[in-house]
């Protein structure tokens, strides 16, 4: 499998990343968010599943990349990033993590691909919900000290807003199959939160505005609803902190001085 050990911390080609979001190679530079990574890793280490919600641009994406996922790891968890689609027989996207810049491999380790098969050494790759099940439960039995698969369904919301594009001027045949797979892909998620032999971790996140929406999930497993973390944008009293933040380790310093250091300098002065 193409994979690097987790305990090496790559280096960013930049101290910031304007409106783009942090990824797995940014966390050395991502910083403000230490209480929430906290928070949200001690719910999905306490629960079986968990929410992470927020409004568009309050950064979840950049606290699930760059803060949970390093953290997850170092608790013996593998992460997947995953995505769903209302395509029969690939209704489960992988994006696979890389751990360089260049975004090729290689990755993260992972429980849902063959290190014998192409999909290692691709950027995401597509499943069935059925093989997806399938690999999950070949972990039954795994022991404590192994690894155990953390599974991030990213962009939720698209279990609603998607299956309802797929309806909406559907014929009813094809409407009928959208809502089908809509229920199968739904069913897993509710196994894997019920089945306590399965060592695997969910967490869902998606907009705060389609809470409300995703009801049908909250009836399956109601107590998700008392799992959560809902994420804010950071504080203002914190933007002295994230500017100043790529220039406090020594060799990120001595990375990006070159291009930024007079800069921040001109800053720690205005700062104080």
């Amino acid at each position: 499998m193409t994979t690097i050990e987790h305990q090496t911390k790559p280096l960013p080609e930049l101290p910031y990343r304007g409106i783009e979001s942090f990824r797995y190679i940014d966390q050395r530079v991502f910083c403000a968010r230490e209480d929430e990574t906290w928070e949200l890793l001690s719910q999905i280490l306490i629960n079986r599943g968990a929410l992470l919600y927020g409004d568009s641009g309050c950064g979840k994406s950049s606290l699930i990349n760059a803060g949970l996922i390093p953290a997850a790891l170092e608790e013996n968890l593998w992460a997947h990033r995953l995505r769903i689609q209302p395509r029969r027989g690939q209704e489960i996207k992988v994006e696979r993590i890389p751990t360089e810049r260049d975004g090729r491999p290689p990755y993260l380790p992972s429980d849902l691909v063959d290190p014998a098969s192409p999909n290692d050494t691709a950027v995401s790759f597509e499943i069935s919900v059925e093989e997806f099940y399938k690999q999950l439960t070949s972990k039954k039995g795994r022991a404590p000290n192994e690894p155990h698969p953390l599974l991030i369904v990213d962009q939720f919301e698209e279990f609603i807003t998607l299956f309802e594009e797929a309806s909406r001027g559907a014929d009813a045949s094809a409407a009928k199959e959208a809502l089908r797979t809509q229920h199968d892909i739904l069913s897993v998620f509710t196994s894997i939160l019920q089945d306590d032999s399965l060592p695997v971790k969910l967490l869902f996140v998606f907009r705060e505005e389609y809470l409300a929406k995703l009801n049908i999930l909250f009836k399956a497993a109601p107590e998700l609803l008392d799992q959560y973390v809902r994420l804010l944008p950071p504080r203002v009293e914190e933007a002295e902190h994230i500017i100043l933040a790529p220039f406090v380790d020594a060799e990120l310093k001595a990375r990006f001085s070159g291009a930024y250091g007079r800069h921040v300098t001109e800053l720690e002065d205005v700062l104080g």
